[in-house]
C-alpha cells in the first residue's frame, strides 16, 4: 500500500491533486485510516499513472 504522499509522488502531482482526484472518483482509495489518512493499492496508482500517459495528462492541475 501507498500513502498520499507516496502515491502523489509518484504520480507527479501535489497531495491536494490527488485528495481531488480521490474526491471525484478517479482514483480508489483502498483504506482510510481511523486519523484520516488514505491508502492506496499500488497496482491502482500505476494503472491510473498509465491512463494519465495514454490520455496525454490532462488530469493534472498542477504540482
Amino acid at each position: 500500500m501507498m500513502t498520499t504522499g507516496q502515491a502523489a509522488s509518484y504520480l507527479d502531482v501535489s497531495t491536494c491533486t490527488l485528495r481531488e482526484w480521490v474526491k471525484k472518483g478517479y482514483i480508489p482509495v483502498v483504506m482510510k485510516t481511523p486519523t484520516g489518512y488514505l491508502k492506496f493499492a499500488e497496482e491502482d496508482v500505476e494503472a491510473f499513472r498509465k491512463k494519465m500517459e495514454q490520455d496525454g495528462d490532462i488530469l493534472t492541475t498542477g504540482k
